[in-house]
């Protein structure tokens, strides 16, 4: 649910998203439930030679998410769906190089085809209450939905020892490589 906040730029100034997920359905879980059920996992026992696949509560797709920002916020909010060929273009114009471009389309397409649709009851069977909802992330995140774009903060690349921008989301500039 996290990967949501790419988009938080967005949708504080547009009211919208863009992805290249389609209708797709998949089950999103909030990062605070992943970290709960591993420190569950760690420190209690009887989960050794286990396999567990953590998911949110029921596959959604981005129209649902959108949805429950929308209630989250109280204004409209969109996802607009784009072309998968039109998100590589826009990653190619933000410099992303053609194997993560290419990581990217397999992502796109496995999701559009329904790959990892289904949410499982194991984070309740570890922990023992289900997982939040689309909705209790978007209620609990709905402040970094509203903040309105920034001056560009800097910071050092380690590799170039060089102040570089950093404030600019992915999803951002995608946006910003679909328009021009």
């Amino acid at each position: 649910m996290q990967n949501l906040l790419m988009a938080a730029t967005s949708i504080a100034s547009e009211g919208a998203m863009y992805d290249a997920f389609g209708d797709a359905r998949f089950p999103m879980i909030d990062a605070r439930d992943i970290s709960e059920a591993a420190a569950h996992v760690l420190t209690t026992p009887g989960h050794e030679d286990k396999t567990y696949t953590l998911t949110g509560p029921k596959a959604i797709t981005m129209h649902d998410a959108a949805s429950a920002l929308r209630k989250a916020l109280g204004k409209p909010v969109k996802y607009v769906p784009i072309p998968l060929q039109a998100a590589d273009e826009a990653m190619a114009k933000m410099g992303v190089d053609e194997w993560q471009r290419g990581m990217m389309a397999d992502y796109f397409t496995a999701f559009n085809a329904n790959w990892n649709c289904t949410a499982t009851g194991d984070f309740a069977a570890i922990v023992g209450r289900p997982p939040r909802s689309i909705e209790d992330f978007t209620r609990d995140f709905a402040g970094a939905f509203r903040l309105r774009p920034q001056k560009v903060h800097r910071r050092i690349d380690p590799r170039l020892k060089s102040p570089v921008p950093w404030s600019v989301p992915p999803q951002l500039e995608m946006e910003r490589a679909l328009n021009r």
